[in-house]
């Protein structure tokens, strides 16, 4: 789905879309009508076994939303690249959580392939795991999307092992690529992939040679250093029927709470979206 967004004159045909959580205290269900009054068009959600996700997808449908991804958990996956139970139960959890997508007409299940800076080496039983998963997606016509993280060597050994897949995508997120991988152009590596983003703001790496997930901010884009110019010549290159995608923090900064409600940052957040929506014709 995507908005006419007047900007300046300009007219941009773009979509745009924002995480649902956020850290708020509002009632996912109201948050989806704030956004949708906000003037996004579609959103994501956090996936757990047993979350009401056929309610939200209900709700977003009578709001005229898209629910666009799910992410998939990835507190302890680590364990899919080791042998083991723990790591079958894992590949469980994701094929679960791509049922959900197809029971809830949602096409694309975002996830990590790792978590932390510290993961076991790809594996073939890792492989064998998220080849299972792949293809479990494939048979539900769902689309899995990799997300760069801390590690990229993960990363570069699925897509090189199942490049051909069709259902297999790239989940950039511009806010993890400069506190993360800053020397690596992800975009560049894997921005033909590209099926969805999720963009924020950080400083970068704060203590050099020490990546760490608490400079992982997920602040408002342009309240941090990430260069949102270069995210818009991307999204020209690779993304131009790509939503702009939001992932923030409500919580990640005082002066938010200080300066906004819960709903008052939506709206800003969409002020936000729509100043890159323009950076990206």
């Amino acid at each position: 789905m995507y908005f006419i967004i007047l900007i300046e004159g300009d007219i941009i045909m773009k979509e745009l879309g924002i995480f649902v959580g956020m850290k708020m205290e509002t009632p996912v269900t109201e948050q989806l009508r704030i956004i949708k009054d906000a003037g996004f068009s579609s959103f994501f959600t956090s996936w757990s076994k047993g979350r009401p996700i056929d309610k939200y997808a209900d709700t977003a449908a009578k709001l005229g939303l898209t629910y666009q991804t799910l992410h998939a958990p990835f507190s302890g996956m680590n364990c899919i690249w080791e042998d083991g139970i723990d790591g079958d139960n894992y590949q469980k959890i994701f094929t679960d959580c791509i049922d959900d997508c197809s029971a809830n007409g949602i096409g694309i299940m975002v996830t990590h392939v790792t978590v932390a800076t510290v993961a076991p080496s790809p594996s073939d039983i890792g492989a064998y795991r998220f080849g299972n998963i792949i293809e479990h997606a494939a048979k539900k016509n769902v689309t899995i999307a990799l997300e760069n993280l801390e590690i990229p060597e993960h990363l570069a050994f699925l897509f090189e092992k199942y490049g051909d897949a069709s259902n297999l995508g790239f989940c950039h997120d511009c806010g993890h690529n400069l506190c993360y991988t800053p020397d690596i152009d992800m975009m560049a590596l894997y921005g033909n992939r590209l099926v969805c983003t999720h963009m924020h703001d950080n400083f970068g790496v704060k203590t050099p040679g020490v990546i760490t997930y608490h400079d992982d901010l997920h602040y408002l884009p342009f309240d941090g250093k990430v260069d949102y110019k270069k995210v818009g010549e991307d999204m020209k290159k690779y993304g131009k029927n790509i939503p702009v995608t939001l992932e923030l923090n409500y919580a990640a900064k005082p002066e938010y709470k200080e300066k906004w409600t819960e709903e008052e940052f939506i709206y800003e957040a969409y002020r936000r979206a729509v100043k890159i929506a323009a950076m990206c014709e």
